[in-house]
């Protein structure tokens, strides 16, 4: 990645207006992948305290997916003060991480409503796609259209590739194809079930 990128301030357009957080919000490219290992880290965090026996919510409290827009503003807050370089080494770490816990559940395990208590009444699989490639995919879009609005200066211009982290991983359910799960150069990481997705305004 360019040093220079660090310096480098998102923009949209000068006629940019779109109501979702976020897009006020995050003011650089270290504000976006901030974003990315937070919700990665409450990931782990919920799946290995409820695997070890102690109840805990997705989200951190007091917080509810209602307050999810403060709770993004405290992750923003609380990466203030660190530097580009160290969010991409987490960031890697965290994805790693990512796949390697993927990879300790079964297809039934992930794709299973309430195979779980503690995922409610989803899939833990809905809670890694939330946590990842959703967000992954919330990145992407929103470094585009960066991208976009400074068609012509290279000079700020933000690649994706710049921060998608590379791996390989497929899974395949039975012969009808109904559970993949694949790392891909695109979205970093990918774990769907036909017929089901979710997003996310981050």
């Amino acid at each position: 990645m360019r040093p220079e990128i660090e310096k480098v301030s998102l923009f949209f357009g000068a006629d940019f207006d779109r109501p979702e957080p976020h897009w006020g919000r995050d003011k650089n490219l270290r504000d976006v992948l901030a974003h990315l290992y937070a919700w990665q880290k409450m990931l782990f965090d919920f799946v290995d305290a409820n695997q070890n026996g102690t109840a805990q919510s997705f989200l951190p409290a007091p917080h509810t997916w209602r307050t999810t827009p403060a709770l993004n503003t405290e992750i923003w807050e609380q990466y203030q003060d660190t530097p580009l370089g160290d969010i991409q080494e987490i960031l890697a770490s965290s994805h790693s991480q990512i796949i390697e816990l993927i990879g300790k559940f079964t297809n039934e395990e992930l794709f299973t409503k309430k195979y779980f208590p503690w995922t409610g009444g989803t899939s833990l699989g809905s809670y890694f796609v939330s946590a990842a490639p959703s967000h992954y995919d919330w990145a992407i879009k929103k470094l585009r259209v960066h991208n976009k609005a400074n068609k012509t200066n290279s000079c700020l211009r933000i690649a994706p590739s710049g921060f998608l982290l590379r791996g390989s991983l497929d899974r395949h359910g039975d012969s009808s194809n109904i559970d993949e799960l694949s790392v891909n150069s695109e979205v970093g990481l990918s774990l769907t079930r036909y017929g089901e997705g979710k997003g996310t305004d981050a």
